[in-house]
């Protein structure tokens, strides 16, 4: 039987594009080949910036259970969450702390937005190294025969995609958003950068492969701390 299909959603991906520079010049030449290019995707997600959670009641059978009563208190400061969350066989009294977590490695890109906020625009970048934008784990990762993401879309992709996220801070996913505009400088009005996605592309009957297994095996710290995740962004019932 075919495996049950996994939807994954992520706010952002960065893309590592490679080409043949052993049979092609560059990667214009080598976009439109079979072997030419290869594509690491990195998927990228927004951290609440949960920076210290504690439970101190946590009744067994708690998984799978929806909620019936939730409740928060926010401290003046709004830097800490307090709540408990019930459920028919469940309860958790919790603790988290906020903070804006910054991705270091990221802000060497992102610091350099304003130079290149609209169109034609260009920047160098002092070098860093590429690998500190990669998540911890790198060995557990899909991978499938795919096509360009921008016209004109060639079958020519190997694209593999990380599994594990890397985490961005809420001011920087919103200086992504805000910061880049499709019009050139002095246009006006400014159009942000925005609904530039390319049309669905046909299947072709690809195959996409894992190089791990995965199901429903349970970490439960992960688990945990998923959970006070969505706690800490659920608004009061």
């Amino acid at each position: 039987m075919p495996a049950p299909l996994h939807v994954f959603v992520c706010t952002f991906q960065l893309h590592i594009v490679h080409y043949n520079s052993e049979r092609y010049p560059d990667s214009k030449e080598a976009m439109s080949k079979e072997d030419g290019l290869v594509v690491l995707g990195i998927l990228i997600e927004w951290s609440p910036g949960v920076t210290q959670w504690s439970v101190t009641r946590l009744s067994p059978f708690w998984l799978g259970l929806e909620a019936s009563h939730f409740t928060v208190i926010k401290t003046k400061d709004c830097t800490q969450n307090h709540g408990i969350f019930n459920a028919d066989m469940f309860e958790l009294l919790y603790s988290i702390k906020f903070g804006e977590v910054v991705n270091p490695a990221y802000e060497k890109i992102l610091s350099h937005l304003e130079s290149v906020a609209f169109a034609g625009q260009e920047v160098t970048i002092p070098s860093f190294d590429v690998q500190s934008l990669f998540p911890s784990v790198l060995d557990e990762y899909f991978t499938y025969r795919g096509s360009l993401t921008t016209p004109p879309c060639f079958q020519s992709v190997h694209w593999i995609v990380l599994h594990q996220r890397v985490q961005i801070s809420l001011s920087q996913i919103t200086a992504l958003q805000s910061q880049l505009f499709n019009t050139s400088v002095g246009a006006s009005p400014r159009q942000p950068l925005s609904n530039n996605y390319r049309q669905t592309q046909p299947l072709n009957n690809r195959e996409i492969k894992a190089s791990f297994s995965f199901g429903w095996t349970i970490d439960f710290q992960k688990a945990m701390l998923d959970l006070l995740k969505t706690l800490a962004t659920r608004s009061p019932q």
